[in-house]
């Protein structure tokens, strides 16, 4: 798997972490499955071949072949599966966690764990960037393009928005309660609750989770045999039941299985995307 990654243009990043693509050879091997955790940003998609998305335990999952989706945000773990009988190209768009609604009116809890037509999203416009891609996957003229569509859909400065981007930038960086954020942005509890369901689609809480958990992710995976009371005191959850029952939650499985037995589901495509947005 070749995985590359593309900055926008300077007035897109306030908005888009990156442009990427993702190349994959054909081989003899068993399909490859990359695990993707939660990880509070929602993405854009561009699939030239045939892949499978799936949440644990279902059979059957979404064909993605040739289409271009929105992947909202995310509060279980998922699955991809990859054909190796022929090469897989595929381009993304990754957002920041609010950054979607500077391009669409779409309230962003309507696409909470659902992957949606891109049209419904972004309009008709985006096919053509879909026909573009499928043309000539490896061309650089695509990164413009991109850049191009977003800048001609780019809304004027949404004073929530630029809100919901900062509250949940602190929630990324640190443990803050509901009623802390109101509190330093001079606003109900209610208001919070409804700006982030709007702009990020999860509530406050359901961020705050996945921001902690993608913590305990990183603080588990160089170590396979940390304890799990190490990780849930690294990553500040209340003791080790705390951590259990937040692992079970997000992805149907007890941590000593997600965190000790199973470290390669821990694909390294995923530790860098996860490192980069902590770092962000």
């Amino acid at each position: 798997m070749r995985y590359q990654e593309y900055l926008p243009h300077p007035s897109l990043r306030p908005y888009i972490v990156n442009y990427w693509q993702i190349v994959m050879e054909p081989s003899g091997f068993p399909a490859p499955v990359e695990q993707i955790l939660p990880d509070g940003n929602a993405s854009l998609m561009f699939t030239s071949n045939s892949i499978r998305r799936s949440f644990d335990g279902e059979p059957e999952g979404i064909d993605l072949s040739g289409r271009a989706v929105f992947v909202g945000q995310k509060r279980k773990a998922i699955q991809y599966t990859f054909p190796t009988d022929n090469q897989v190209v595929t381009w993304g768009v990754r957002f920041h966690p609010s950054g979607v609604r500077a391009f669409t009116d779409l309230p962003m809890h309507e696409c909470t764990d659902l992957v949606m037509d891109a049209t419904d999203v972004f309009s008709s416009a985006v096919q053509e960037l879909m026909d573009r891609i499928m043309d000539q996957p490896f061309s650089r003229t695509i990164l413009p393009a991109m850049d191009q569509f977003f800048l001609s859909r780019f809304r004027s400065h949404q004073t929530p928005l630029l809100i919901t981007t900062e509250m949940a930038s602190i929630l990324q960086r640190d443990q803050h309660s509901i009623q802390r954020l109101a509190e330093t942005f001079r606003m109900s509890t209610r208001q919070v609750e409804r700006y982030f369901k709007t702009y990020v689609g999860l509530t406050p809480k359901n961020f705050s989770c996945i921001a902690r958990f993608n913590l305990a992710v990183l603080e588990a995976n160089p170590y396979p045999d940390i304890s799990l009371a190490a990780i849930s005191h690294a990553s500040g959850y209340f003791n080790t039941i705390h951590l259990q029952r937040e692992t079970m939650k997000i992805c149907g499985q007890r941590p000593q299985v997600v965190f000790e037995a199973k470290q390669s589901q821990m694909r390294p495509l995923f530790m860098h995307i996860l490192r980069q947005r902590l770092a962000s």
